[in-house]
């Protein structure tokens, strides 16, 4: 879930951006979790046109459509954690008034930036 999130919300797409993540994954637990979620066809690699060495992740169409589990687990964090830190902006563009244009929005914008 980290790494999904990580992706939909927080713009990262590389290994070393992934490690920097508040939960302090280990290198081969997050080896392993980006080998399952691609084998399963929620994300995708693909080199980098600069850096051949260099990998960046994307979520396919079939990870863009966790867009509402991921909305409603944050929404359950924000209801039901105090330390749940969730990105205001999201709050802002609908998450309690108009959910269905929120994850359209989203899912809109994951899809542009893979493309890109």
């Amino acid at each position: 879930m980290v790494v999904i999130r990580d992706l939909m919300f927080h713009d990262k797409h590389y290994y070393s951006e992934f490690l920097e993540s508040e939960e302090s994954i280990s290198t081969n637990i997050l080896a392993d979790r980006l080998k399952q979620l691609e084998v399963e066809g929620i994300i995708c690699k693909s080199q980098e046109p600069n850096n051949l060495v260099k990998l960046r992740y994307t979520l396919t169409p079939k990870g863009i459509e966790l867009v509402p589990i991921m909305l409603e687990l944050m929404n359950w964090g924000m209801n039901n954690i105090s330390s749940a830190g969730q990105p205001l902006i999201y709050i802002q563009r609908g998450l309690k008034t108009d959910r269905a244009k929120l994850i359209e929005d989203i899912k809109a914008d994951l899809k542009e930036k893979n493309l890109s």
